[in-house]
């Protein structure tokens, strides 16, 4: 973005950051119709000056400060709201004594606002308000991050300055003019509107007390998430965003039902250990559960590192993650019940066939999904081939030899490949090029993600193929969960829910808001995972699998393959 645009969008922010109707514009209105213009025009300017230095903190995130320090929001609102009050009070009284004198007096400067007093107004409505502050860093704060550099900050701010001084003073001088030319009716009109809309403004200020000792009287649970999302290579760009906005649905749906849910995010890089160095910050907060990290390697290294507090993953599925401390819990099938689940739709659809595996072999997850396929696969009496000709390293995917990976294909085989997205889908358009047939079909698993927002079949090649995968987790279900998601989620953001994670990330959390909700402190929510695991293992996990066929033109959905 240019440095022009950069300006450009700064005063545009700025005007919307100050043109609402507010008590500074109240106040602004209020002087402008009472005091000479020179005068009006000073305390304009010094109201601009407030409200830039305002901006300019909410630009910083000053706004954290007050979400984070209570007591000192607390006592901003008490101070706020009397001294939009008393303001309001004294507008209206003196719009009262304006009109019982005689009208040629009614415009002297003895009925004015003193300056000193517009001045010291000025200051406590630009401070004593901190849903300002808050509402200035959401609007000023959240666009900080999108500024390539400090040159860029420096003529945001610039223009956001810009539009603040601008603003305050145009409207000072349209007021007044408009005061001079319309009479003391005029006047007396802005007086009692801006008297009253003061008064309001104090009780909504102070309505947020009373809000706040709502909440907390709200049983409060802390929910760490532990998890490499910022650096994992993921199905899809909005792969993280889908993730949050399933915990933000979820962290709403518990507040209706009187559960306030306090939210961080502990996030690690991609080295082997990573997860452990960031265990001690995850501790340290003491979190009453934790959302363990998705990938079943990190969460198995967890394992006795934590003793009293629940660990819910919403995805690993390692067969040794039933082995793990009961503090341990997974709300997705086992590795080995779905290779199980799809050998049964292979044996089902594909009669006679025999399966060609190949497999991400530094994915541990795909290594060991495809080992539980050949396992179950052997015993149902599936041929397979050599598993050693199929293995490849991700960061090789676009120039490993297929003829090496095909070295023990056989015509009319089904292609097995679990692994992730992207390697997935670069992979079946190579080989769909090299073995040029038109029949070609590949088996593949929740790594894949959907269509829409995932790998597979976007590439088009020549010779059409397509792909058979199951999923546990679909949209195209009707169970009452799923259902009540999607409602939510097009309620929230007014479109259709498409990654499948915001799902999950739901999921997660509704089934830690389940269990605190007889007692919500950490070993309460802990005894209940205790007990869901010994009635039911399957606690919070879906009931059935989503058949689907994808290919070069998109993904359809083909039915239930199980129910439990």
């Amino acid at each position: 973005m240019s440095i022009l645009s950069t300006y450009i969008t700064g005063i545009l922010l700025g005007l919307s950051y100050a043109a609402p109707i507010g008590a500074q514009n109240m106040l602004v209105i209020r002087s402008a119709t009472t005091l000479p213009l020179r005068k009006a025009i000073a305390a304009a300017v010094f109201i601009a000056l407030n409200d830039m230095a305002l901006g300019a903190i909410c630009f910083l995130g000053a706004g954290k400060v007050f979400s984070q320090v209570e007591p000192l929001r607390v006592i901003i609102i008490a101070i706020g709201s009397a001294w939009l009050f008393k303001l309001g009070i004294q507008t209206l009284r003196e719009t009262r004594l304006a009109n019982n004198i005689p009208h040629e007096k009614s415009l002297s400067p003895t009925r004015a606002l003193p300056l000193l007093s517009v001045i010291a107004s000025g200051m406590a409505l630009t401070w004593l308000n901190p849903q300002a502050i808050l509402d200035g860093s959401l609007i000023l704060g959240s666009y900080r991050s999108s500024l390539e550099t400090g040159q860029h900050a420096a003529y945001f701010m610039l223009g956001v300055c810009t539009a603040s001084l601008t603003w305050f003073v145009t409207l000072t001088s349209v007021m007044h003019y408009s005061a001079q030319k319309f009479g003391p009716k005029f006047i007396s009109g802005v007086g009692y509107v801006s008297s009253g809309i003061l008064i309001l403004m104090s009780f909504g200020l102070l309505s947020q007390l009373t809000k706040t000792a709502q909440a907390d009287t709200q049983k409060v649970v802390k929910i760490a998430i532990l998890d490499n999302l910022k650096s994992e290579k993921l199905s899809s760009d909005k792969y993280v965003d889908e993730y949050l906005r399933g915990i933000e649905l979820a962290t709403n749906e518990a507040k209706k039902n009187g559960l306030q849910l306090d939210i961080k995010t502990f996030f690690y890089d991609q080295a082997p250990l990573a997860v452990l160095k960031v265990l001690p910050n995850v501790l340290q907060w003491h979190p009453d559960a934790i959302i363990g990290p998705r990938s079943s390697d990190s969460f198995l290294l967890l394992d006795g590192t934590i003793k009293d507090t629940a660990v819910i993953s919403p995805l690993a599925s390692a067969q040794s993650i039933k082995d793990m401390n009961d503090n341990f819990y997974s709300i997705s099938p086992t590795n080995k019940d779905y290779a199980t689940r799809l050998v049964e739709f292979v044996k089902k659809n594909f009669k006679g066939r025999s399966i060609t595996p190949i497999t991400e072999s530094d994915c541990k997850y795909c290594v060991n999904l495809t080992q539980e396929f050949l396992n179950a696969a052997k015993l149902s009496g599936i041929v397979t081939r050599s598993a050693e000709d199929g293995q490849f390293i991700a960061a090789d995917v676009n120039t490993v030899s297929i003829t090496k990976l095909l070295k023990s294909y056989q015509p009319n085989d089904l292609i097995l490949m679990l692994n992730r997205s992207s390697t997935s889908g670069s992979l079946a358009a190579r080989i769909s090029n090299h073995l040029k047939v038109p029949d070609l079909i590949f088996l593949g698993g929740d790594g894949w993600g959907d269509w829409s927002v995932g790998y597979f079949g976007k590439t088009q090649t020549p010779y059409p193929y397509k792909g058979m995968r199951l999923q546990a987790w679909s949209y195209d279900k009707l169970d009452s969960l799923t259902e009540e998601f999607k409602k939510i989620y097009r309620t929230q953001y007014q479109q259709e829910p498409t990654s499948i994670i915001a799902l999950i990330s739901f999921s997660t959390v509704a089934s830690i808001t389940k269990l605190a909700k007889q007692d919500s402190s950490k070993h309460g929510i802990l005894n209940q995972l205790r007990k869901k695991k010994e009635l039911n293992e399957s606690f919070g996990k879906p009931e059935s699998y989503s058949i689907y066929e994808v290919s070069q033109s998109g993904e359809k959905y083909k039915g239930l393959l199980h129910e439990k």
